[in-house]
């Protein structure tokens, strides 16, 4: 969107027809696109805009889904919903509806398993990890995270949920280490383990998935919740199946990967920063294109003028000339104020409509990859586990693995 402007994103990229269509509708009704409301407005239902509706019904289609390929977690977990008998302090209600669906699915995993000890990859400040050593669970969980601080973090947590109860609980252990293909989960002991992760970072999901098949049957499951697919790294990261190998599958690229981690249902509007933001380029000279620095999020801007002014000084550039440049901020803005700024709402929404569609083929391969892997895996799944509209990433990767003897 940062280029929208400066490389002529719509007269390049937005099909004419798809175009028109996109123009005639209000803001509001760009809101509902790439949404079940989309299909419902008056001037869809009438005809008015036949190749976005086109275009929408496509993406529809080629969702998790409208594809049949999301499982029940009710299908691979008891009916038993566990609930947490300590305290969610210092945890957004978003990261708490997240960490207690995680926790519940990987416990009542655990329980049909028959396993106790957890390994949590990319643990974080250990919100998952502390749960699931907490009661009712009370697992033996080792956090594994790349840093230090955070796992610092995680022990504390850990330790003062421990000082709420009244019996002792297993310690949570921590391991500060770089997931890579070549990474061990099993315990000296080889005892029988789950590999879980809540928002595994780019190329850790594939790692996990990795690590996971080639440590079975002693990893008995898996249950991973990937993030940042735009960080993953082609060819390693994606595609990961042999299926979309054999077929030649590309890459969608890096900003189509972003998308994937978005919620159309979110109807977050494009608003003044992605406009400010889009316009700021057309006043950046080459050397500071090119410098590679980032103006980053500017936070607290009240005007394009104050946002161009903290912009700069990021980029640590000297304005000389204050009221020459204010001059040329507020002109700008106003020339593109009217049907520009609608298109960059618009093209923004497109976008956003496409988040399904992408996220359905990245996880596809990674369940192609682990239904490749049969016997050693005995399942597969995709699981809507999160409510979507309090977190966009809400797709788990669930996996059972044939136990020894099985068949």
């Amino acid at each position: 969107m940062v280029d929208f402007y400066t490389q002529q994103h719509w007269e390049r990229l937005v099909d004419d027809d798809v175009g028109r269509d996109l123009l005639s509708l209000t803001d509001q009704q760009l809101l509902c696109l790439g949404t079940e409301e989309f299909m419902n407005l008056e001037c869809v239902r009438a005809g008015g805009v036949p190749a976005l509706h086109r275009l929408a019904l496509q993406l529809e289609q080629n969702t998790l889904a409208s594809l049949g390929a999301l499982s029940s977690s009710g299908l691979l977990a008891d009916a038993c919903c566990t609930s947490f008998l300590g305290s969610g302090r210092g945890m957004s209600p978003k990261k708490e509806h997240e960490v207690d669906a995680m926790a519940d699915l990987v416990a009542s995993l655990a329980r049909r398993l028959g396993v106790r000890r957890l390994v949590d990859l990319g643990s974080g400040k250990g919100y998952l990890a502390a749960r699931l050593c907490a009661p009712p669970h009370s697992f033996r969980v080792l956090a594994v995270d790349s840093s230090e601080a955070r796992n610092r973090s995680a022990r504390e947590r850990a330790a003062k949920m421990a000082a709420q109860q009244t019996t002792t609980l297993p310690l949570l252990e921590t391991l500060t280490a770089v997931v890579d293909d070549c990474f061990d989960v099993l315990g000296a002991d080889g005892e029988d383990t789950i590999v879980c992760g809540l928002h595994t970072c780019g190329e850790l999901a594939p790692s996990a998935l990795r690590v996971a098949v080639r440590a079975a049957p002693r990893v008995r499951g898996l249950c991973l919740v990937g993030c940042c697919y735009h960080l993953l790294e082609p060819p390693s990261g994606f595609p990961m199946s042999t299926l979309l190998k054999d077929r030649g599958c590309r890459d969608p690229g890096r900003n189509a990967r972003m998308l994937a981690a978005q919620c159309a249902n979110r109807r977050q509007e494009s608003g003044d920063t992605l406009f400010w933001r889009a316009l700021l380029q057309m006043l950046l000279t080459d050397e500071e294109l090119q410098s590679g620095r980032r103006v980053g999020r500017v936070v607290g801007a009240k005007s394009f003028v104050e946002y161009v002014h903290q912009a700069l000084q990021r980029l640590g550039r000297e304005v000389e000339d204050d009221a020459t440049l204010r001059a040329e901020a507020e002109s700008l803005e106003r020339r593109y104020a009217g049907k520009q700024r609608h298109q960059l709402s618009a093209f923004h929404r497109l976008r956003v409509a496409w988040a399904g569609c992408i996220e359905a083929l990245l996880l596809l391969d990674r369940l192609m990859f682990l239904l490749e892997q049969r016997p050693t895996v005995a399942e597969a799944h995709i699981v809507r586990l999160f409510d979507p509209t309090l977190s966009p990433r809400c797709h788990a990767i669930v996996a059972l693995m044939q136990p020894v003897g099985g068949e």
